[in-house]
């Protein structure tokens, strides 16, 4: 009886181990589940959070730069109506048009010519009478000029002869089914005060927006304006050009959504702003900005962007970097152990990639920002220096005709202006093809001291026209002695147009240091290097000298301090040019008595 007892405590036993067995597998298994639930909630919430926070900055990001971008158009836009308006004033300030000579044929080569400065913007330039008649009309070829034709139907007509003042029109359709604005200037005779007529401008919306931005597309980031009567001007949807925002068509196909209303109302009082919104078709992020002319907001404009193309890019790199975590934390379920060593070394290698991502993307703004900053600045230096010129040589036209004893100073000044402009031009198109890596070089073989006496030449003629208290010495006596030719192989061209930057350089600052009673001295040399196999060209002078603070910068673009002002491009597309040819550029001031600079570049000599 015993033994039988015991054999069944012993069976009891066995049954009760193999439950406790089930149980814990039971529990383990429970276990590895919680744990993989709670490492992919982990993941997933992490995930989550980390790629909320970098939508949420890049957002930001991208809301400041859209607003500056749609404050630059709105003063592009600006610059060029006033340009127009600038033209408009030139006219009707001319001497034959003032005495009511309207159709003299001065009058119409005048007319002719400022069509040609500014049909880039305009389609039509004309003259209109006292009654509304059109006495002249430029127009592109092919189409009707209109001459005779009364067009005093036109608001903007009527309104610059009462109020006789220039006129920006709201838009208006034409017959030919372009949506149009006009610019008009009076005529008014500076004698009697009497009321002419008018120069007008008219510009094709659509044609003059799109300069500035995408009017066509609204799948991507687009432009709209609007006139001072809130009627659309230009607009990728067409089937609302001339319609008013607040008018119920409008409305009803925006579905009254005030967050935009809201928006539109404050632009249109003058005030810049910003919002997001999403009428039904996708989330919106629209700036807008007016356009001010005579310290008066005349249009407005907006910029408005799909933010699902905000986010294409980045989505794209967190869905790469989701899919390869994911991947890993997959097989690491394969066991408990594996899995919690994993999730320890995941979490923190999560951290640091997560860092090391949006490390990486805030690098990539900045260099953006530098990127818009720079090109902001280029245009704006560019700008200002085409205006000053530009402004000038329409000013000095418009001089021609009512001074007829200073014809010729007025002649030299737009000749001198011009080849400015000119110089401006060119230096702004060798900086594009620098940049855009287009910078193309015809090489040759050439007798370098040949060029370089032939340009020194050019310069010593300047000078004494000038009358400039300057000395040019090329300092080549050893090679006329030797009878030694410096050949290299180069861009003739190019490489001239590098030591007349330095040269028209040391000019310049020569004379800032320059007094009536010293005379500045500037000296070309040329040493040639046969270990190295290259020849140095020197251009030292007895000028100002190097700024310290733009000596780090000095081949950069703008970097100039000059008290003649200037853009600072020279060195840089110097730089460039030498560059191109494996040469180095370099320049120093000079140490014996710190007076002026020595600006220096070399050459390979092999052929």
């Amino acid at each position: 009886m015993i033994f039988l007892k015991n054999n069944n405590k012993n069976k009891n036993n066995g049954s009760y181990g193999k439950i406790s067995s089930s149980n814990t597998k039971r529990i383990g298994i429970i276990f590895i589940i919680l744990i993989i639930i709670t490492s992919y909630g982990l993941f997933f919430y992490l995930q989550s959070s980390t790629e909320t926070n970098i939508k949420t900055n890049l957002f930001d990001q991208q809301k400041q730069r859209q607003t500056d971008s749609t404050r630059a158009v709105s003063q592009h836009a600006s610059s060029d109506l006033n340009l127009v308006l600038t033209s408009l004033k030139s006219l009707a300030n001319y001497g034959y048009i003032q005495q009511g000579e309207l159709t003299n044929y001065k009058a119409r080569g005048l007319l002719q010519e400022t069509y040609l400065q500014i049909n880039s913007i305009v389609d039509r330039l004309f003259i209109v009478d006292k009654n509304g008649i059109v006495m002249v009309n430029m127009v592109p070829k092919g189409e009707k000029p209109f001459v005779g034709n009364n067009i005093s139907k036109f608001d903007w007509i009527t309104q610059t002869k009462i109020e006789k003042k220039s006129i920006f029109s709201n838009g208006f359709m034409e017959l030919d089914g372009k949506y149009r604005i006009a610019l008009t200037y009076p005529i008014i005779n500076r004698d009697t005060g009497q009321y002419i007529g008018l120069v007008g401008a008219v510009i094709p919306t659509i044609q003059f927006f799109s300069h500035y931005g995408n009017i066509y597309d609204i799948d991507s980031r687009f432009l709209v304006a609007y006139d001072s009567n809130d009627n659309y001007i230009a607009t990728p949807r067409h089937q609302l050009l001339g319609k008013n925002y607040f008018g119920n068509e409008v409305q009803q196909f925006f579905h009254y959504n005030d967050i935009q209303n809201n928006l539109y109302h404050k632009v249109f009082s003058g005030q810049p702003s910003y919002t997001v919104y999403d009428f039904g078709t996708g989330e919106r992020l629209n700036t807008g900005y007016p356009i001010f002319l005579q310290n008066k907001p005349v249009y407005f404009v907006f910029v408005v962007t799909p933010t699902s193309t905000i986010y294409s890019h980045v989505n794209d790199i967190l869905f790469t970097q989701r899919i390869e975590t994911f991947s890993l934390l997959a097989g690491i379920t394969a066991a408990i152990a594996v899995l919690i060593v994993f999730l320890i070394k995941w979490n923190s290698g999560m951290y640091y990639e997560v860092k090391r991502r949006t490390k990486e993307l805030h690098e990539a703004n900045e260099l953006l920002k530098v990127h818009d900053k720079m090109q902001q600045e280029f245009i704006n230096i560019a700008a200002h220096e085409l205006r000053t010129p530009t402004q000038a040589i329409v000013g000095y036209c418009g001089l021609v005709g009512n001074h007829h004893e200073k014809r010729d100073e007025i002649l030299e000044a737009i000749s001198r202006n011009a080849e400015r402009l000119q110089r401006l031009t060119n230096d702004i198109l060798d900086v594009a093809r620098i940049e855009s890596k287009a910078l193309n070089l015809n090489k040759e073989q050439f007798k370098l001291n040949e060029l370089i006496s032939n340009v020194v030449k050019d310069y010593k003629s300047q000078i004494e026209k000038q009358v400039e208290k300057i000395k040019l010495v090329y300092n080549n006596e050893e090679y006329r002695r030797e009878k030694n030719d410096l050949v290299v192989k180069a861009d003739r061209g190019r490489i001239a147009q590098v030591i007349s930057n330095l040269i028209s350089n040391a000019i310049k600052f020569t004379k800032e240091r320059a007094d009536e009673e010293s005379t500045g001295t500037i000296t070309i040399t040329t040493i040639e290097k046969k270990e190295t196999k290259e020849v140095v060209i020197n251009v030292k002078d007895t000028g100002t000298g190097i700024d310290p603070e733009i000596l780090s910068r000095l081949f950069t673009k703008f970097a100039t301090k000059s008290q003649s002002g200037g853009t600072g491009l020279g060195l840089f597309i110097s730089k460039s040019i030498i560059k191109s040819h494996g040469g180095r550029i370099w320049a120093e001031n000079n140490k014996d008595g710190n007076i002026g600079s020595t600006f220096s570049f070399s050459l390979s000599m092999n052929i």
